[in-house]
């Protein structure tokens, strides 16, 4: 009885789960099939609008009976299941309506993209992109709107050459052929500039970050959620060029705009989270501590304990620990953010390696030297692998574990450690 107790609300959860994701991907979805096809002809638009539609919702129907205990044969169907077998569907079927398959594809890659799944988000809506392009040619919003999920997709997985290129084409064909106050500009133009601050073109980006939310506050007033996103994008930036008082001005208005929505989104954890950077900027650390534990809060009940962004905030608020020597605080939280990244990017991936890196510091700052060898001996061994023995993050990575052998009392390792160094030096001077 008391298993059946606690099993019920995990019943009732998983169920309005799956009718969540069906209702957001089947609204999407309808809306996004008749956006995809304004290129047509005024005289055919409404035929085809509403057929693409309909297509749209017949696939996805067919996706969510999977989620039908009749037709599970019994066994537990989840969300991702249920993507899962249309992204494996969409490979062999819709061949003949082609803007229905790619409406579908950029639909289903983006419910991948907020779930953290970017290689199949990417596959996605690249074959999307080069759908709506190839039949509707290279001007139609609909490419507009495919570059720019690609776009998403490309700065999450850290190729920020390809997310600028993409942005920069989104806004010029948005641009030019919609509404000069659509907010699908503003949000181009915001997005854009993210980018651009990625890549250090920070006064380009201060500019259409400023222009984005001129033109939000404009065309859709002083409390609309689209300016609290471009509000928290230019406090970040205006942190990165050390304007902390601005900063924090603005992510406490974005903030004030969040909360007031009906809903919580996890626009709102990244505004705390940037705002905990400001604070520990300022030396506020218990203030940056709060907000960072608050923006966690947010995100994992929205997101999920393994989604990517929680790697980032388990990083912050380790680093916070660690200054504050909490190590035993920092340490699972490290942890759990090299899980998510290995997850999410694989163990090779600078993202990674970077969480690696981090951990091996905690371990020698704590005293505990033994317990970094295993995972700069790990980070060795991939630098190595990808970018030859004589790379400089490699010899430096095999210098801080030389001295760590020394610190863990284990001197002959370390001198080994110490000749490989050095061969590996005189090599470089040789060359």
């Amino acid at each position: 009885m008391i298993r059946r107790i606690i099993d019920r609300p995990r019943r009732r959860r998983r169920r309005a789960l799956v009718a969540a994701v069906w209702l957001a991907l089947t609204l999407f979805a309808a809306g996004a099939a008749i956006q995809s096809i304004r290129a047509a002809r005024a005289a055919e638009r409404a035929e085809i609008e509403a057929v693409t539609a309909q297509r749209v919702v017949d696939f996805l129907v067919g996706m969510f009976q999977a989620a039908n205990p009749d037709r599970a044969a019994g066994r537990t169907v989840t969300a991702e299941d249920i993507l899962d077998e249309g992204a494996s569907r969409l490979d062999g079927e819709l061949l003949d309506e082609p803007l229905v398959q790619a409406t579908l594809q950029r639909t289903i890659g983006w419910v991948y993209f907020e779930l953290g799944r970017y290689d199949e988000a990417r596959r996605l809506v690249e074959q999307a992109a080069d759908a709506f392009e190839a039949h509707l040619g290279p001007e139609d919003p609909a490419v507009a709107t495919a570059l720019n999920a690609l776009a998403g997709v490309a700065w999450a997985q850290r190729d920020l050459d390809l997310a600028v290129a993409c942005y920069e084409r989104s806004l010029r064909i948005r641009s030019d052929h919609l509404d000069p106050d659509d907010p699908r500009i503003a949000k181009t133009m915001n997005n854009l500039a993210l980018a651009y601050a990625s890549v250090e073109r920070n006064d380009e980006a201060e500019a259409l970050f400023r222009r984005a939310v001129e033109m939000i506050e404009r065309t859709s007033g002083p409390d609309h959620p689209d300016l609290a996103r471009s509000l928290n994008s230019l406090a970040n930036l205006l942190r990165s060029k050390g304007d902390l008082v601005q900063a924090e001005a603005l992510l406490m208005r974005a903030i004030r705009i969040e909360e007031a929505r009906p809903e919580a989104h996890p626009s709102l954890g990244s505004a705390y989270h940037n705002l905990g950077n400001v604070q520990s900027d300022l030396g506020r650390l218990a203030e940056a501590e709060a907000s960072y534990r608050r923006s966690a809060t947010v995100l994992e009940a929205l997101l999920g304990p393994d989604h990517p962004h929680l790697a980032v905030n388990r990083r912050v608020l380790a680093a916070l620990c660690v200054d504050q020597r909490r190590f035993s605080e920092a340490e699972p939280m490290y942890l759990r953010a090299l899980t998510i990244r290995e997850a999410t990017f694989g163990p090779d991936h600078v993202n990674t390696l970077q969480v690696l890196e981090e951990i091996s510091e905690l371990y020698r700052t704590w005293d505990r030297p033994q317990m970094a060898v295993p995972h700069l001996q790990r980070l060795i061994a991939v630098r190595t692998r990808i970018s030859g023995p004589d790379d400089p993050d490699v010899l430096s990575a095999l210098e801080r574990l030389a001295v760590t052998f020394r610190e863990a009392g284990l001197i002959e390792r370390g001198r080994e450690a110490e000749r490989q160094l050095a061969d590996a030096r005189r090599r470089n001077e040789s060359d």
